[in-house]
């Protein structure tokens, strides 16, 4: 069980580093019986991450005699980022035979948008790219086959996670006195390396809700 500390407006949603995550907006009972013409996939950055994604008629049990398709997707870091979608594999008749996708790659920062580069079969495209600040995303928008191999590069850098700022609105607005809330903020944002403000943090011996939250912040 892991303890999330949050307001009541919001919900907390954990992914691992590498994760890739398929969805559509084509949800709607008449657009659930066919395979979606647009995919919304979600890279989070931090590990090598990989994907597949099956699909079938949706109706029948063909599937069972192998009538389905599966279209594999990577993410991978080293000098860049670079997340592939590989051309669909198998009954590719049970797909549309072109696809938009938006990709959002998570937690990155807004230098980034800058270094996009978009290929289609190898060869460079036009692809729309959008910075959203307050979730800290680059937004890149392509149309291409399915067939076809779609590889987006970036070499933008994961996005500082803001820490100096969350822990300053997390205590501002906590039931303590002012007195620690000065200490706490001091220690935090003192540079010290993680392990030992950690380490600082555990033996003040603070009310176990309060400590829970500074740990959730400063390690995420």
């Amino acid at each position: 069980m892991v303890d999330m500390y949050r307001t009541l407006d919001s919900i907390p949603v954990l992914a691992k580093a590498g994760g890739i995550l398929v969805m559509t907006d084509e949800i709607r009972g008449t657009e659930a019986e066919k395979n979606p013409e647009s995919l919304k996939i979600k890279v989070f950055p931090g590990a090598d991450g990989n994907f597949r994604l099956y699909e079938d008629d949706n109706e029948t049990c063909a599937y069972e005699n192998g009538a389905c398709v599966f279209t594999e997707m990577d993410y991978k870091e080293k000098d860049q980022a670079v997340f592939t979608i590989h051309p669909a594999q198998g009954k590719t008749e049970l797909i549309p035979a072109k696809r938009a996708y938006t990709v959002e790659f998570c937690n990155f920062a807004k230098t980034g948008t800058d270094t996009v580069k978009v290929l289609v079969n190898g060869a460079e495209t036009e692809a729309a790219v959008k910075y959203e600040e307050e979730l800290q995303k680059i937004c890149v928008e392509v149309e291409a086959d399915t067939a076809a191999e779609v590889q987006i590069i970036l070499a933008g850098e994961v996005a500082d996670n803001q820490t100096k700022e969350r822990v300053f609105d997390f205590l501002n607005q906590a039931e303590i006195g002012f007195v620690l809330k000065d200490r706490l903020y001091q220690l935090i944002t003192a540079g010290k390396k993680l392990p030992v403000l950690l380490s600082e943090l555990q033996s003040m011996e603070l009310d176990k809700d309060l400590y829970g939250a500074l740990m959730e912040i400063l390690t995420a």
